[in-house]
């Protein structure tokens, strides 16, 4: 009677120093429960012992096996539990000194049965008893009735071998498990927590490290047995550096497994695994004329040769900023120095840079140089500007806190001061994108943690690029790291600066778009049709997280709230005229290239259902807009991300990112046939084609992009389609695809992503043809079946 009590979850769990353990805490599914004598309370947390529930029907039933007629065994029933609750207070009265000795531990008015009283069977019996009608075994024949309440079933005894190995028998016999220790290893992790992190893991302190490309090249980790790939990699080199950390230690061969999710890329290598464990590996390809990472290097160089002249500057950013934070002078100490020595320098950067980039810079003429690098409108200024900022903004709290006699918080805005005195010099020009670091974002913003009240978020740096950060560090938008959430409040702002500005239109009937700076005149649409004007702001300066903000355990994945769309703002003047490519007669061609060159892209993140957000000029606060609110809203009691009530208005801006980047347009010949909504084809081929350029290139397809131009009024023509290198300032991808073989491998790959293989529904798409996280919105125009007929009908007339 007393071991029904588990199954409706009356029992009390006490740990070894005697404190209750609540239920909830160690994940059981049922809700913890507590016993009454009479009629339950009429809460759902109350159990009667005397109830008609399994204790009643289990002792009917031994009462009628016993000879009790049925009308008498529900009343002997009733007399017996009442006996049997009396008996156990009894004893616990008479006998137990403490409440660890009781079976009735006293509860909120009731009881529940102690879990010191309960024993594991874990030896092995030699006869057990199993239920002739539900099956279930039991080590008491109990008169022959099964044990299970409302089964009317008798058991038969076998032999307890004939049982077979069962899973948790041999759990109740052997020892307990180790504790499991889990980490994560990513660039999103302080340099110092990284490191801690790959220490205890080589020492067995981590039994499991889940990591980015992190741990790919150059970890050697020795006696490591097992690996999983939460995806399939990029290409075959990333693959065989990955399962490569494993089975390093002469007889002990490495475990690796890798999950394939059903994203275009891995269901591929699914179907054809060696493709990915055997494949060739390509030969590297730099382009070495991408203006914003050489600009990078450029820096490096002149503050390398000032370190080294300066040697008291490097280390701690107290040291590089200079005695006054809040005015600091290193700026124009470097721009000194490099006048200084511009003869010198100049000839260190002709040795390195590309004779184009050099020439455009002014190495060795007009030393244009000095002031891309050092001067007022420098990445090196912007830098030097946020760090002065951070630092007169926690001064300025801390004195608020001094003022008002709240110890607490200037004892922490002390203790920031000091990180941010206290980083590495190194680290912070690398963040800022100063110097160059390891990999190749350019154009990156942070989320900041730094500001909320918990160490982790010291531990942690969230960084991304800007056309991602516009959508994923966007305000309300919420993000996993070291395994905490952390949750955008603002748009950062910088004392003495402004976010720049983007008007735009677009019409979504003819996907026309177009936009300007503040005080050039308005542009038309192409297509003549009217557009409601809207601005971007251009988060330069990157998110930061509320001072109020605590590391919450996240209890589910994040929902991406906000989708990113990117838009061809057009070509820029100044390119030189090439002639277009004709695929694949010149007679009659199938299609028609644009060949690659600089072009200006947009990325828009308009908010929930393209409605905005709300943004606070004065302070950077960010909303949702509700919903059914089209005005602007004015909110005068939010607060900043430093816990201050500002009295600024909240105007309604998108989030946006621009940059310039090496573009191809693909022009098809062949119109769409009657009844096709051109952009649902035009945006299934733009996606079929760069999944299908990635794999005939050999690289992975997020460095590569694409977009859909205007649909020309009254015409069947399909719109372009633009692709364009994800990295700004372009990385050389899309030109490689103008030679005529290359191109007819991309429309050949293109049209396998759409051959049905995935298993959807033509008049649909999925993640395993077209769909991926970036182009959810065009998802409700992806349709697989549009793609697979028209590149069918081209491949033919090829």
């Amino acid at each position: 009677l007393l071991d029904t009590s588990r199954r409706q979850g009356t029992v009390e769990f006490t740990g070894a120093t005697g404190n209750a353990v609540s239920w909830q805490n160690i994940g059981f599914g049922i809700g913890q429960k507590y016993l009454v004598y009479g009629k339950p309370n009429g809460t759902k947390i109350t159990v009667s012992w005397c109830g008609s529930g399994m204790r009643r029907k289990v002792l009917k039933n031994v009462l009628e096996a016993r000879g009790i007629e049925p009308e008498h065994s529900e009343a002997l029933a009733g007399e017996f539990l009442a006996l049997a609750w009396g008996a156990v207070a009894d004893w616990d009265n008479k006998m137990a000194t403490r409440d660890s000795e009781r079976i009735f531990v006293p509860i909120e008015g009731g009881a529940r049965v102690n879990i010191r009283w309960f024993r594991a069977i874990g030896e092995r019996f030699g006869t057990v008893y199993r239920c002739e009608l539900c099956g279930q075994v039991q080590y008491r024949p109990l008169f022959g009735i099964c044990e299970r309440p409302g089964c009317v079933g008798t058991v038969i005894p076998i032999d307890s071998l004939s049982l077979g190995e069962n899973h948790y028998r041999r759990l109740y016999e052997e020892p307990l498990p180790g504790k499991m220790r889990v980490e994560e290893h990513t660039a999103q992790l302080s340099h110092d927590k990284a490191r801690e992190y790959q220490k205890d893991f080589k020492r067995g302190l981590i039994h499991v490290l889940s990591c980015s490309t992190t741990f790919e090249l150059g970890v050697d980790l020795g006696d490591l047995d097992n690996v999983f790939l939460r995806n399939v990699p990029p290409e075959s080199f990333n693959y065989a550096q990955r399962v490569g950390r494993a089975g390093r230690r002469r007889g002990f061969p490495g475990l690796a497994i890798t999950f394939c999710r059903r994203s275009p890329h891995d269901l591929y290598h699914f179907a054809d695994p060696l493709g990915i464990i055997r494949g060739s590996i390509r030969v590297p390809a730099v382009r070495i004329v991408n203006d914003k990472i050489l600009l990078r290097h450029v820096a490096g160089v002149i503050l390398s040769d000032f370190f080294r002249y300066h040697g008291g500057r490097f280390g701690k950013l107290e040291e590089m900023f200079g005695p006054d934070p809040t005015r600091p002078t290193v700026l124009n100490e470097v721009r000194l120095h490099v006048r200084k020595h511009v003869g010198r320098l100049g000839e260190s950067l002709k040795a390195i840079l590309p004779m184009e980039t050099s020439g455009k810079l002014g190495v060795g003429t007009t030393n244009a140089w000095v002031e891309v690098i050092c001067g007022e409108k420098s990445r090196m200024a912007e830098a030097q500007h946020s760090f002065a900022s951070d630092i007169a903004d926690i001064q300025a709290f801390k004195d608020e806190a001094k003022a008002r006699d709240e110890l607490k918080a200037a004892n922490w805005a002390k203790s920031m001061e000091r990180t941010l005195l206290g980083d590495d010099c190194l680290s912070f020009l690398s963040r800022q994108a100063v110097i160059p670091k390891y990999g190749f974002p350019v154009d990156v913003v942070e989320l900041d943690t730094r500001w909320s009240k918990t160490f982790e978020g010291q531990q942690i740096q969230l960084q991304r690029d800007l056309s991602l950060a516009i959508g994923e560090f966007a305000p309300t938008s919420s993000v996993i790291a070291n395994k905490k959430e952390w949750k955008s409040h603002s748009l950062k702002r910088v004392a003495g600066k402004e976010w720049e500005r983007r008007h735009y239109k677009r019409c979504k009937v003819h996907n026309c778009y177009v936009q300007w700076k503040e005080g050039q005149p308005e542009p038309a649409l192409e297509c003549g049709d009217r557009a409601e004007r809207r601005t971007y702001i251009i988060p330069s300066f990157g998110f930061v997280v509320s001072h109020e903000e605590q590391a919450k355990e996240p209890r589910f994945k994040p929902t991406r709230l906000f989708s990113m769309r990117p838009y061809f703002a057009g070509p820029l003047p100044d390119n030189p005229k090439r002639p277009d490519v004709l695929l694949f007669d010149e007679n009659a061609p199938i299609l028609r290239l644009r060949p690659a060159q600089p072009g200006l892209m947009s990325v828009i993140c308009e908010g929930r259902r393209e409605s905005e957000f709300l943004i606070c000029e004065k302070c950077g606060f960010g909303a949702i807009v509700p919903p059914k609110k089209k005005k602007e809203e004015k909110i005068p009691s939010h607060e900043t991300y430093m816990g201050k009530k500002c009295t600024g208005s909240l105007a309604r801006y998108s989030l946006g990112h621009e940059f310039i980047t090496d573009v191809l347009e693909v022009h098809f010949v062949p119109e769409a046939e009657e009844g096709v909504d051109l952009l649902s084809l035009a945006f299934s081929l733009a996606y079929a084609l760069s999944e299908g350029a990635a794999e005939a290139i050999g690289i992975p397809s997020t460095d590569l992009s694409t977009t859909v131009g205007e649909v020309l009024p009254e015409s069947r023509k399909i719109p372009p389609i633009i692709l364009y290198d994800a990295v700004p300032g372009g990385a050389g991808i899309v030109s490689s695809l103008e030679k005529p073989e290359v191109f007819r491998e991309t429309l050949e790959r293109a049209f396998l992503r759409v051959d049905g293989r995935c298993g959807c529904d033509p008049a649909i798409s999925c993640y395993g043809c077209l769909r991926s996280y970036r182009n959810q919105f065009a998802h409700r125009f992806l349709q697989r079946g549009l793609a697979k007929s028209y590149l069918a009908g081209l491949l033919r007339e090829d």
